[in-house]
C-alpha cells in the first residue's frame, strides 16, 4: 500500500513538473520569438524611412520622416525606445537624444548582428540592457540588422515593452499550478481512499471465502450486505437467495421470489436463449457467458426492462449444480453513453461542416489563379502554389496585356487560413481592376494602394509585386510592393541579378507617403526571372537556424541550367530538406518564366 502511495504521489506531481519545467519556459520562448518577428517587422517597415547611400563611410542618414513613423510605432506598439546605428555601431538616430553620438562596441553587435542576423535578449524590470542602461520596465532588447543588396548597413535596435504580457503569463502559469496542484493532491487523495477500499475489499472476499467453506448461512449473511444484486438460482432455474440489493434493483421482496423461475427477472426474447444455454451446460459443461462479465436486459417488477452488467458463476454441491450472479443496474452509465455518443455525433457533423467550409473557400479562391497559363514562342511560364492550410494568403496572377505583353503577379497577405484567403481575394480583385486598363506597373500598384487604403483589417497588409514582359523586346517594366526581391538567374555570365524591394506594402500607407516605382530591366535571352514569397527563405531547421536569402541564391547558383519548371520543384525539396519537418510554416508559391535560346 506505501509503494502505491509513494507512485500516487508521483504521478500526481507530474503535472505539477510539467508546467514548471516545460510549460512556463515554452511560453516564455513563445513571447521572445512572437516580440522578435515583430521587431524584425517594425524593422522592415522603419527601413522604407531611410536613405541608404552607397557611401561606405556614411552609410545612412535618417530623415524627419523616419522620427515622425517611429513616434507612430511606439503609441501603436508599445515601443519603450528605438535607434538606428551605422554599421561602425555609432548611434544616428535615437528616440533618447542622450544616446547619438554613442559608440556600441560590444562583440554581438560586430559578431552577430553585423554579419545580418537578428540579436534578442529579454531584459528584466531594473537590471542592464546589453548597453549597460538600467530599465524601468519588463523589455525585449532587438536587433535588427539593415541590409541593403546584401551588405551590412547598420542596425536597428528596437525595445519593446513586456511587463503587462509577462505580468499575464505568470499569472496564467500561477493559477494553472495552483488548479493542478489542486487536482493532482485531490487525485492522491482519491488513490488513496480507493488503495484503502481495495484493501479492506480483498480482505472481505478473503473472509466471505472463508465463510462459504463454513456454513451456507455466513455467505447468505454477508450477500445481504453486497452493493450489487447477489443472487442464487439451482439447476432448474428456481432462485434459492436474494440479497437486499437485488430488492432494490428490481423493487421484488424476497418473499416474492424465492422459489420462482429465474427467468421473471428476464425480458420475454432473453427466456429462450437462457433455456438453451443451461441446457446445454449441463449437458456439456460448455457456456457463453459464465465465468464473464456481459451486458443484458433485466425486468424489474411491473414488467420495466432496464440494462444490466451481470457475471454468473456455478458450483457443485454433491450432485447438483448452482448458479449465482452478481448483478449491476447500469442505467445511469447507459443514459451518459449515450450522451457521449449524441456528443460524439454532434462534433463530428459540426467537423463535416467546417471541412466543407474550408472546401469552399478552397474552390472560392481558386477564382484568384489563372485557370489556364498564357503561352508565348520562346518563353516558358512555371508556376508552384502550396498553402500551409487548405486555403492561404499567397496568390499570383499570369495574362495576356495588350501587344503580346504578359502581366505576372505575386502577392502575400499576413496571416493564412480562411481570413487571409478573403483578404487576398479581395486585394487580387482590386489589382485586376487596373492591372487591364493601365501599362505602368506603377500606376497599377498605386491606384491598389490607394483603393485599399483604410479598408484592410487592423495590421494586416498585403505585398505585391508585380512585373510586365514585353516578348518583342525582352523587356521587362517591374514595381515592388513589400515583396521579397524578383531574381534573374543569368547562366551565360553565371549571375544572379537581384531587383532589391523598394516600395512599401499595400494598404499600410497612404499614397501621399508612399513612393512606388517602375523600373524597366532588359533581359537576355536563357535568362530565368523568378519571383516567390518569404515563406522559402524564412523557413528554420531544428538548429533554430533560418536558410535566409544568402542560401537562398547560393542554391540558385548551382542550378544556372536548370529549366525553369524543374527549378521551382528543386526550390521547394530544398526548402523542406532544411526545414527537416513535412511542411512550411507558411503558404508557399513560385512564379516564373525562361527566354529560351532557340
Amino acid at each position: 500500500m506505501i509503494g502505491v502511495a509513494i507512485i500516487s504521489l508521483g504521478l500526481a506531481l507530474v503535472p505539477l513538473a510539467y508546467t514548471l519545467f516545460f510549460s512556463y519556459p515554452a511560453f516564455t520562448q513563445i513571447l521572445i520569438e512572437n516580440t522578435e518577428k515583430e521587431a524584425v517587422r517594425t524593422g522592415s517597415h522603419l527601413k522604407f524611412f531611410l536613405n541608404i547611400e552607397e557611401n561606405e563611410m556614411k552609410t545612412i542618414t535618417v530623415p524627419e520622416e523616419l522620427d515622425r513613423k517611429i513616434r507612430e510605432e511606439i503609441n501603436k506598439f508599445q515601443l519603450v525606445k528605438v535607434k538606428v546605428f551605422l554599421n561602425s555601431g555609432k548611434t544616428i538616430y535615437s528616440t533618447d537624444s542622450d544616446d547619438v553620438g554613442k559608440i556600441n562596441e560590444e562583440n554581438y553587435f560586430h559578431e552577430i548582428v553585423a554579419k545580418g542576423n537578428v540579436y534578442t535578449k529579454v531584459v528584466e524590470k531594473d537590471t542592464l540592457s546589453l548597453e549597460g542602461e538600467k530599465v524601468t520596465v519588463d523589455v525585449v532588447e532587438t536587433y535588427v540588422p539593415i541590409l541593403d543588396q546584401g551588405r551590412f548597413k547598420g542596425a536597428f535596435e528596437i525595445y519593446y515593452e513586456i511587463t503587462e504580457a509577462k505580468e499575464k503569463l505568470e499569472d496564467l502559469v500561477f493559477n494553472s499550478t495552483v488548479v493542478l496542484f489542486t487536482i493532482a493532491f485531490s487525485f492522491l487523495f482519491v488513490i488513496t481512499v480507493v488503495v484503502v477500499l481495495l484493501t479492506k475489499n480483498i480482505a472481505k472476499r478473503a473472509e466471505m471465502a472463508r465463510l462459504l467453506h463454513e456454513s451456507e448461512m455466513k455467505f447468505r449473511s454477508v450477500a445481504q450486505s453486497a452493493v450489487d444484486a447477489v443472487i442464487s438460482a439451482n439447476s432448474h432455474g428456481l432462485i434459492t437467495h436474494w440479497n437486499k440489493s437485488a430488492r432494490v434493483i428490481f423493487n421484488y421482496s424476497e418473499n416474492e421470489v424465492l422459489g420462482k423461475p429465474i427467468t421473471i427477472l428476464m425480458p420475454e426474447q432473453q427466456r429462450e436463449i437462457y433455456h438453451n444455454g443451461i441446457k446445454r451446460y449441463l449437458e456439456t459443461g460448455d457456456s457463453h457467458v459464465i465465468g464473464r462479465t456481459v451486458e443484458l436486459q433485466g425486468l424489474k417488477k411491473g414488467n420495466i426492462i432496464f440494462p444490466i452488467e451481470i457475471s454468473i458463476s456455478s458450483w457443485k454441491i454433491a450432485d447438483e449444480v448452482f448458479f449465482s450472479a452478481i448483478v449491476r443496474d447500469i442505467s445511469e452509465r447507459k443514459e451518459v453513453e449515450e450522451k457521449l455518443e449524441k456528443s460524439y455525433l454532434m462534433i463530428k457533423d459540426q467537423q463535416r461542416q467546417l471541412d466543407l467550409e474550408l472546401e469552399h473557400a478552397r474552390e472560392t479562391q481558386r477564382f484568384l489563379f489563372p485557370k489556364t497559363i498564357p503561352s508565348r514562342p520562346k518563353i516558358t511560364i512555371a508556376h508552384k502554389y502550396i498553402p500551409m492550410e487548405k486555403v492561404g494568403g499567397d496568390f499570383y496572377d499570369v495574362f495576356n496585356l495588350k501587344k503580346e505583353k504578359l502581366g505576372l503577379m505575386i502577392g502575400d497577405v499576413t496571416g493564412h487560413g480562411i481570413s487571409a484567403a478573403l483578404i487576398s481575394f479581395m486585394v487580387a480583385n482590386s489589382f485586376k481592376q487596373y492591372a487591364y486598363a493601365l501599362d505602368s506597373t506603377e500606376m497599377v500598384i498605386n491606384f491598389t494602394n490607394g483603393n485599399l487604403e483604410n479598408k484592410l483589417p487592423l495590421g494586416t497588409f498585403a505585398t505585391m509585386f508585380y512585373a510586365i514582359f514585353d516578348p518583342a523586346t525582352q523587356s521587362l517594366l517591374y514595381t515592388n510592393a513589400g515583396q521579397p526581391p524578383g531574381l534573374v538567374i543569368r547562366p551565360q555570365t553565371q549571375e544572379i541579378l537581384n531587383f532589391n524591394s523598394d516600395g512599401p506594402p499595400i494598404g499600410v500607407f497612404s499614397n501621399q507617403v508612399t513612393n512606388y516605382k517602375e523600373t524597366l530591366f532588359q533581359l537576355m535571352p536563357g535568362d530565368k526571372f523568378l519571383l516567390y514569397t518569404d515563406a522559402l527563405f524564412e523557413v528554420v531547421n531544428s538548429k533554430k537556424e533560418r536558410l535566409g536569402i544568402g542560401n537562398f541564391e547560393s542554391f540558385l547558383q548551382k542550378h544556372y541550367s536548370t529549366p525553369i519548371d524543374e527549378l521551382l520543384e528543386n526550390i521547394y525539396d530544398f526548402g523542406m530538406e532544411f526545414s527537416e519537418q513535412e511542411g512550411f510554416d507558411d503558404d508557399v508559391t513560385m512564379l516564373g518564366f525562361e527566354i529560351l535560346r532557340k
